[in-house]
């Protein structure tokens, strides 16, 4: 419940691009108890941006999120809802690094928007150490400069994987709608990646490394995958 952790991300883009090697996304996060059933959780995101032989390069701090996890006793079930306050810079192209990497995260790389977002979670734990995890939720991005209309996402996902005692293993598929469009097509309103984390325990300690595919053309035409590594301490 209380832990603190850094996530790194780095894209392979379609043919290199012209990247820098430190092109990539970052995240630091912050979960406290608060009460026995309430978990806050922060996270600030931020972005680097690089081409190779020029000397130029971004960097952004994007929206931060703010929220809290409602964890019943006694139930695989459990609840999130959390706001991203709008502090992203405009044109910036670390931001369009941010977005590209990580799909399910865009909130979090979006100028002039603030999103806020609520899910229902089950995760269960058998005796065997099979781990199953369902996720399903809205996302309400809400433009804060020019009036524009708000936006509304689902978000899904489900895994799947392992536990032991030193080591997990979880794989799955998460994807995201545009409910609020109705002239797209289902195959322009939707995006999917599939991903796998390992994760290792030490102590207090948990390092992983994971790794994301893009399932859609448009995607997968401007990022081969995205390769991980993050760490996480358990606070006392």
């Amino acid at each position: 419940d209380e832990a603190i952790a850094l996530e790194l991300l780095k894209p392979n883009f379609d043919g290199d691009g012209g990247t820098s090697s430190s092109t990539g996304v970052g995240f630091v996060s912050l979960r406290l108890s608060v009460a026995p059933t309430v978990v806050f959780v922060g996270e600030l995101p931020f972005a680097h941006s690089g081409f190779e032989g020029i000397d130029e390069s971004d960097n952004a701090v994007g929206n931060p999120y703010l929220g809290v996890e409602f964890h019943p006793q006694n139930s695989s079930v459990f609840l999130d809802v959390g706001v991203r306050p709008p502090v992203a810079p405009e044109n910036n192209s670390a931001l369009f690094v941010g977005i590209l990497t990580d799909q399910q995260r865009w909130g979090a790389f979006l100028p002039d928007v603030m999103s806020v977002k609520g899910g229902v979670i089950f995760r269960h734990r058998a005796p065997t150490g099979l781990v199953t995890r369902l996720r399903v939720g809205p996302n309400v991005w809400i433009p804060t400069d020019d009036g524009g209309d708000a936006e509304v996402v689902a978000s899904y996902s489900g895994q799947v994987g392992f536990e032991a005692e030193q080591v997990s293993v979880l794989g799955g598929i998460t994807g995201q709608a545009i409910l609020t469009e109705d002239d797209m097509e289902i195959s322009e309103r939707t995006t999917h990646q599939a991903g796998a984390i390992v994760t290792f325990v030490a102590g207090n300690v948990r390092p992983g490394i994971f790794l994301q595919l893009p399932l859609d053309e448009d995607l997968r035409d401007t990022v081969d995958f995205v390769f991980g590594l993050n760490v996480s301490i358990d606070l006392p």
